[in-house]
């Protein structure tokens, strides 16, 4: 990773062991996001879930955003993250799991299409997952247990393009950014919609990004191959993003793009490491 510029932030004053000895509180919420149009102003509802030390106290946030399934019938179920949620939570964090507009029940229609794969628009997609982030970001602020100086992005497949894609536009708001295997537009096996295209959007999030993240790949990875994850992420430190990129053989996991799921253990030393240097842990 390039050098860091020093960021001082208040620490959490719990041991690891106490931390760890915590309950779980997990809660189901509703998230208010206005949308407008030519016709006005409505509010629509994102459903979201909620996971916290059970323990008084201000903690990091973490949002934590979903992939998309190849399927479309799929999208309308929830997409879990809990076992993946309480790993960070026994941290000493909080953690936010958001389904965007479009996924499981949340109101609103699905905005996140690049169109043809021919002629695909990551950008458009990226700005739409931007807007649904944003409304959970400060839905959550108002709650008095989060540390509105330290928020941690993070997310899995689609999930961490639109965490990197939210990064470049509140970047200032951020401590770091987590991408587990981010990309867009696959469509099939070892398939995706004009991979140049997806490159430069990662490279031009790197132009705005000024924090440093975290990009974990693996090799037998048949969404975001790693000739493709290694193009993005030179293409963003080209452009000057900061980042460290892990890409995990098939030795090290066989998970391949369900690594965020299957492969725990894997990963979770590998966040420990960065989530110390950006000071969000001790």
């Amino acid at each position: 990773m390039k050098k860091l510029t020093t960021i001082v932030i208040g620490l959490i004053f719990f041991s690891c062991h106490t931390i760890h000895a915590l309950d779980v509180v997990e809660e189901e919420v509703r998230i208010p996001m206005e949308m407008k149009s030519v016709f006005g102003t409505k509010t629509i509802n994102l459903s979201g879930s909620i996971y916290r030390p059970n323990v008084d106290g201000k903690f990091p946030l973490v949002v934590l955003n979903h992939g998309t399934p190849r399927n479309p019938e799929e999208r309308k179920n929830k997409i879990e993250m809990g076992d993946q949620s309480k790993v960070f939570v026994k941290k000493g964090v909080v953690v936010i799991v958001p389904m965007r507009r479009g996924y499981g029940d949340s109101e609103g229609e699905w905005v996140e299409s690049i169109g043809k794969c021919n002629d695909p628009d990551y950008d458009s997609a990226a700005k739409e997952a931007v807007k649904d982030i944003k409304a959970v970001v400060e839905y959550m602020k108002r709650n008095a247990y989060i540390d509105t100086t330290r928020i941690l992005m993070a997310g899995q497949s689609t999930g961490g393009f639109s965490s990197l894609a939210y990064a470049s536009v509140y970047s200032k708001e951020l401590t770091g950014v987590i991408n587990f295997a981010g990309g867009k537009g696959s469509m099939k096996p070892y398939e995706v919609c004009e991979p140049k295209r997806l490159i430069a959007t990662m490279g031009n999030f790197g132009k705005k990004v000024k924090i440093p993240t975290l990009w974990i790949y693996t090799e037998k990875d048949d969404f975001f191959p790693p000739s493709l994850s290694q193009k993005m992420f030179k293409a963003y430190q080209k452009e000057g993003g900061m980042g460290t990129l892990h890409m995990l053989t098939s030795e090290q996991t066989p998970y391949g793009h369900n690594l965020f799921y299957k492969g725990i253990t894997t990963w979770d030393p590998i966040i420990d490491e960065y989530l110390r240097e950006i000071h969000l842990l001790k």
